[in-house]
This record gives C-alpha cells, structure tokens and sequence, in this order.
C-alpha cells in the first residue's frame, strides 16, 4: 500500500503544480474571451428616432431599434418572410377572414412581469385610439381588420381583434394575403400597459432579444440583452450599441476607425471604390423602395396635370443611375411599385415611355405648353434629407429639368426630424421622399397613398375603385390587372414623381458574423449577429 501511495502523491503533486503554473495562462485566455464576449455591438444610425414607442415610431431609424427591442405575433426571418414570434403557431379559418395566434407559454416583459394574449386586443384597441394620434393608427384599415373603420372613430370596441386564454383572435373583412407579412410592422407589436398612458417620451417596458438601456439624445441608445426573453440563450451578443451619426460620410469614416462594427444602409454612392478598399464588407440590397418627388398641393402652377407630366418626362432616369449610382443595384423607376415586389410587373408601355423613348425631352417641351404655364413661371425647391443622399442626386434632377423646360428648380436640405414635421404638414412646394415597403406586396405602396399624410392624401376615386376590386380577389395573379390600372392613374395624374428603385450598402465589420443581405426591406435584427472569435 505504501509503495502504491507515494506516486499517487506525488502524480497529485505534479498535477498541482502545472496546473498552478498554467493557471495565469488560463485567467488571462478566460478574461479576454469574457471581454471579446462582452464587448457591445456597435450600429449606426442615420437620424435620431422620432420615437421608440411603437404608436408614435416614424422612419426607418425608429424601426431599427423597434426591431430589436419588440417581437410581436409574427417576426421576419432572414428573407424578410413572416414566421412565428411570440405566437408559436397561426391558423387561419378556410374562408381566409379568421386568424388564430397561439400565443406561447410563460412570455415575460423585460421588467418581469407576465405577457399575456390581452397584450395584444388592448394595445390594437390603443393603436386605434382617435385621442391618442398613433401615427400609423391607418394601418388597422390597410390590415382589413373587421371593425376597424368604427374604432379609428372611437368606437374601440368594435376592432375584431379578441384574446382567449392563450389565443388571438382577428377577424377581417375579407381576405388578405399580406396579412401576415404586415403583422410584422411595428404599430403591431405589443404596448406595455403601462406605457398606454401617460408621456410617450419614457423609455418604454419591451418584450423583445433587447431591452432599452439608456437613450443619450441625439447621441446613442444603448441596447442590453433581455434575461426574460424567451429565446434569450440563442445569442451570445449582450450589448447594441445604435450611433446616431446624420451624415453618410462621417458614417464611412467611422467604420473604417473601426468605431462602428455595422453601419446604418446608405447610399449606393462611390460602391465601387468601396468594394476595392473594403471587399469582405460591403453588402448591397435591392431594397423594397421607390424614391419620388412629392408635388405639394399648395403650388398652384402644378395643379395642372400636363405641368406635373412634362417634369416627370423631364428626367433622365437612365442618366441618373449611370452618373451618380454606376456599378450598384440601383434602378431607374416606371412606376411607384418597385418591379421586384411579390405579384407585381410595370406596364412595358409606361415604362418604355419613361425610360426607352427617343423623344422624351421633346414630349416634355410639349407637355408644358399644353399646359399653359412657362417654364421660367415655375420657380420651386426640392426639399429632402442626407439621409436620401439629396446632395449628389437633386442637383442633377433639378439640372435635367431646369435646362430642358427652363424651369428654375433649387434644392434644400434639413435634418431628419423638421424634414419629417415639413413633410407630414404638407408645408414644401416640391419634396425628395423614399418610401419603404412595410411588407412585400404592392398594396404596401399603393394603399399608404390614400391614407398617409405624408401623401396628401390621394383618393381619385377610380383609383380607389381599382383597390377595392384588388382587395375582393384572392390571389396575386387575379389582383395584378387592378394594381396596373392603378399604376397607370398614378402615371397620369402624377401625385407624386418616380425617379429610382434605390439599393443600399451596408459596411460590416469582418469580425461580425451572422450579418445577411436577403431581407428585401433590407431590415437586419441584432441577435442574429455575433463576433467571430480567432
């Protein structure tokens, strides 16, 4: 036994002292991988959110964030498609009119306390609410919810949006194939009930990957991980760090001082140099939008179609792409609904018109003198935002329209909050506006024209006529020939001017995995993000 038991000890012994001498070794791997693991994502941001509430959210800035803080009944995977959020399953009755959310077991708020399927009938009744102004409270009609019509003027009860022990229930008008795909806009997603009432301006309580830190105005929102998430272990990211940096320039620097790890989607401008200085970076989407000149109904000089017409025929969208986006996705626009929306193709008629005609300065010239009105008589400015790149893009527009009708066309910019306040009071005379698709189907361009403040709004009532024949039919193919018509009156009446399909580019730092371009609304949630680790 005694000759056994030495060299165990002294194998024990040994044991111990490597270990011992190893150990600083280990704590300093251990230490720095907690500080590789800990280290915050950090994201920009071209704009300050107006708000990160979800009934008073406006602008894609306010959305990214949502994004990351909420779930609602439905999220977007990585192709932008809607499947399960914090419903675990959907059934939909066979007249398709009757949704039915399973609602999953033991869901927590980011303060503890229980989430319940009357989150959501009480936060739709809200969103509804006439007293409470949500900014996007329309949508309940786009959504087709039944109800909806006598609830947005004040009769809340009437919104057939019911929860029944884990269940909820929306019922709608009649079918809506994008119902789905709309679910995951952030007007619907769950609203604390304690932040029903009261200022807006709070840090809201969410359900989401990420609970809100701290908000430095103007400066950043700090992000942290959400312990009461339900999938809260599927990511090993802790932090988000949103930059809120206005200009698309200090952006491009910021990341290449590696201040940023992702930045906000810019521009397709200077993509090619890009691609040579940053070739595992740079990530492009064919996004879901269509960039427009808004015309303002107080210009009296517009009020005539064939004026509105002539500037439009006025632009060289083809020369526009070539000079100020060569070598991106970017694409000229013959129609406000994006050619690469689900169920949805342009009329080859308008487009050639627009985009293959020999003649389009000469129509144009004739156009405005149908009209009546001289071309030195129309004295307007563009307004926009750096965020649009409106300084490489409107002076060139405004030159092709100035030298061919001699008009005298100037634009001016301002930052993102009072270009919205402009823009949403109608107090502009001739506006660059990009509008994002909120899902993907063509009524996400179409239906927001007739509703949105930001539009007018535009009720031609054959074009309305044409989106209720689209809404009564079932299937995509069946509604395209109503979507074209309706196209074909927005390419005559002109409420607003296509100019581009616009793409965006994303740099990414090579150390963050995870990161996708497929979403064609280009949304990226963080927690599908991580950091490589040599």
């Amino acid at each position: 036994m005694s000759f056994t038991f030495k060299p165990l000890m002294f194998r024990v012994r040994d044991w111990l002292h490597r270990t011992l001498l190893a150990l600083p070794c280990f704590l300093l791997a251990f230490t720095a991988s907690v500080q590789v693991f800990s280290l915050p994502l950090e994201r920009g941001l071209l704009a300050n959110p107006k708000s990160l509430h979800p009934h008073y959210f406006g602008g894609s800035p306010s959305a990214q964030v949502l994004k990351d803080v909420f779930e609602g009944l439905m999220v977007q995977n990585k192709n932008g498609e809607p499947v399960p959020g914090v419903a675990s399953d959907v059934e939909l009755a066979p007249d398709g009119t009757r949704y039915t959310f399973i609602i999953r077991k033991n869901l927590k708020w980011s303060d503890g306390s229980a989430l319940t399927a009357e989150d959501f009938p009480r936060s739709f009744r809200a969103l509804a609410d006439p007293e409470r102004r949500a900014t996007y409270r329309w949508y309940l009609k786009v959504a087709g919810i039944k109800g909806a019509e006598q609830a947005l003027n004040g009769d809340l009860d009437a919104l057939a949006v019911k929860a029944f022990d884990d269940k909820v229930i929306i019922e709608l008008d009649q079918p809506a194939p994008y119902f789905l795909g709309l679910m995951t806009f952030p007007s619907f997603l769950p609203v604390h009930k304690s932040n029903l009432k009261g200022d807006t301006s709070t840090i809201p309580v969410t359900n989401g990957p990420f609970k809100i830190h701290q908000v430095v105005p103007e400066t950043r929102i700090e992000l942290s991980s959400n312990p009461h998430y339900f999938r809260h272990l599927d990511t090993d990211l802790q932090r988000v760090n949103y930059q809120i940096i206005p200009s698309v320039h200090r952006q491009i620097e910021q990341f290449e001082n590696h201040v940023l790890d992702v930045t906000a989607q810019l521009p397709a401008l200077h993509i090619r140099e890009l691609k040579k200085k940053h070739p595992v970076s740079v990530f492009e989407d064919q996004v879901l939008a269509t960039a427009s000149l808004m015309v303002s109904p107080r210009v009296t000089a517009l009020h005539n179609v064939k004026a509105r017409q002539a500037l439009s025929m006025a632009i060289d969208r083809n020369a526009l792409v070539k000079k100020i986006y060569p070598h991106s996705h970017t694409t000229p626009a013959c129609s406000f609904v994006p050619p690469h929306t689900r169920g949805f193709d342009p009329d080859p008629a308008n487009c050639k018109r627009l985009l293959d005609n020999p003649d389009r300065r000469e129509q144009a010239i004739k156009l405005l003198a149908e009209s009546g009105i001289k071309g030195s008589d129309i004295k307007l400015t563009v307004l926009s935002s750096p965020r649009y790149d409106s300084l490489d893009i409107l002076p060139e527009i405004c030159h092709q329209i100035n030298s061919t009708l001699g008009t005298s066309l100037s634009s001016k910019s301002e930052e993102w909050s009072s270009y919205l306040e402009h823009i949403s009071k109608g107090d502009y005379e001739l506006a660059w506006f990009e509008w994002l698709a909120d899902y993907n189907d063509a009524t996400a361009f179409l239906i927001p024209l007739t509703e949105s403040k930001f539009f007018g709004p535009f009720r031609d009532p054959a074009y309305l006529r044409e989106l209720s024949l689209a809404a009564s039919k079932q299937t995509a193919v069946a509604r395209l020939p109503n979507y074209q018509n309706a196209e074909a009156i927005l390419a005559r009446e002109l409420p607003l001017i296509p100019v581009l399909h616009p793409s965006r580019i994303t740099l990414v730092n090579p150390d963050i995995g995870g990161f996708y371009s497929t979403n064609p609304e280009g949304w990226v949630q963080s927690w599908h993000l991580y950091r490589i680790l040599d």
